[in-house]
């Protein structure tokens, strides 16, 4: 993000976007209950199918675009809220 202190990491083995603090190298599950499956929702509440690859919109800022590889879609995930959405 533009402050530079977290990363977002797309963990596919796993069904899951990683939040990173880059300041205290703590890692947290960001989005995505951990089980395979396209369901948007917030948070964990959220399900992705082998979470490939991400960009942070590069206007605001305000949001990851999210290649969802195992469900043949691209996600959009708000980064203050964690609302996943096709």
């Amino acid at each position: 993000l533009p402050s530079g202190t977290v990363a977002f990491v797309a963990d596919m083995g796993n069904h899951r976007i990683r939040r990173v603090d880059l300041t205290t190298g703590a890692v947290t599950s960001f989005a995505g209950s951990g089980f395979a499956g396209v369901d948007d929702g917030v948070g964990t509440a959220a399900t992705f199918f082998s979470p490939h690859g991400l960009a942070i919109e590069p206007v605001s800022g305000s949001f990851l675009i999210v290649t969802d590889l195992g469900g043949h879609m691209v996600r959009r995930v708000d980064v203050t809220t964690a609302r996943v959405t096709a």
